[in-house]
């Protein structure tokens, strides 16, 4: 990559472009086919976090006063729905334009702001600061709309297509994407959203279309994310490692709350299930992205004046 890459995927990507590339030298790849026709459930999130948005302040707060203090208790501290609950509420306190963002990224503002030694780097007073240039006619659109536009502008194109061009061309396969094509993009936009998601099911235009072409159990099948579970892949070798970087011979020293690093280490090397604070996948990523970084920072010597 050349530089620190959060998403896990990347490493199986890797490993089915090695074996594709023993077959064939051009691929196709669906990226693309969820940002332009509305196929991820985080889009459904987004639409949901922004109605309890427009909750009363003061009734959204005692929910989430109530469902802090009930993660406190014995029997739901390894609650999913719980800890969702909470970081809904929590995302819906921000702006709009912040909680796509949010929804996407491994840690929240609070976190940044506390693991950094130095608050001055977080630009806006600890406000995300990614993708501030939106269309004039952004405010316009439908909740739906403005969260594709997100993915489709920054994810997709900083993370997704990234990883495939990298993994894939490290075994010299060409791998193309045909849902990106401008002419069907443009399709898409226009197309009403309820073309796109209908009962809780993404991709609606593209599974009536070819219900008839493909076998059902890829419509019943659930979706699934690339990424691995890191935590259960964690050896004593990784371990030793995330030792090194985050403490003996961290690069960036200065840069890191000592304090904060070590809860991030804790949690990565030790959650092994989701409970009501934090998943095993959030907390794993989260340790995954700092050894990342300061292995990076290693690797080229980078240091920060």
């Amino acid at each position: 990559m050349g530089q620190p890459f959060r998403d896990s995927s990347a490493i199986p990507s890797y490993y089915v472009s090695q074996a594709i590339g023993q077959h064939v030298k051009v691929a196709i790849s669906g990226d693309g086919g969820d940002e332009q026709f509305g196929g991820y459930d985080l889009f459904q999130w987004y639409t949901r976090i922004l109605r309890l948005k427009g909750l009363n302040p003061l009734a959204r707060k005692l929910m989430l006063d109530t469902a802090n203090t009930l993660s406190k208790v014995g029997s739901l501290s390894g609650s999913s729905k719980l800890r969702q609950a909470r970081r809904a509420l929590t995302t819906a306190q921000l702006e709009d334009k912040e909680i796509a963002i949010a929804l996407n990224e491994m840690f929240d503002q609070n976190e940044i702001h506390e693991l950094l030694t130095d608050k001055n780097i977080i630009e806006g007073n600890g406000t995300f600061s990614l993708l501030k240039e939106y269309p004039k006619h952004y405010e316009s659109w439908s909740p739906l709309r403005k969260i594709m536009y997100y993915r489709t502008h920054h994810t997709l194109s900083t993370n997704m297509l990234v990883k495939v061009d990298r993994m894939s061309m490290a075994h010299s396969l060409e791998v193309r994407a045909p849902f990106l094509d401008p002419v069907l993009a443009e399709v898409a936009a226009s197309l009403p959203d309820h073309m796109l998601i209908q009962n809780g099911l993404g991709k609606q235009v593209l599974r009536e279309m070819m219900k008839d072409q493909l076998p059902p159990e890829v419509f019943s099948h659930p979706k699934q994310g690339f990424n691995i579970p890191l935590h259960k892949y964690q050896n004593q070798t990784y371990r030793r490692l995330a030792q090194r970087l985050l403490f003996e011979e961290n690069p960036l020293p200065e840069l890191f709350s000592k304090s904060h690093l070590k809860q991030v280490f804790n949690r990565g090397l030790n959650t092994m299930h989701d409970n009501s604070n934090i998943s095993a996948f959030r907390a794993s990523h989260q340790l995954w992205m700092i050894m990342q970084f300061l292995g990076w920072a290693e690797r080229f010597k980078v240091s920060i004046d």
